[in-house]
């Protein structure tokens, strides 16, 4: 499965994730999560790039 973008899967299930995590309580107790706030996907782009990084690193350090 991919988007129109050309992601793949595991990057939809990423923004998914990362948007239904609760970051916050409202005065009632209700909780609040990341796309409530709409940081969901920016939450997935930073996600990405540290995966991108440290994937990038794992492989260098198995190089040397």
């Amino acid at each position: 499965m991919t988007c129109a973008r050309g992601h793949s899967s595991w990057l939809l299930v990423l923004t998914y994730r990362l948007g239904s995590m609760v970051v916050a309580s409202s005065k009632s107790g209700e909780p609040i999560t990341a796309d409530d706030f709409g940081i969901g996907g920016a939450l997935t782009v930073l996600m990405k790039d540290a995966i991108k990084y440290a994937s990038a690193a794992s492989t260098v350090a198995d190089v040397v």
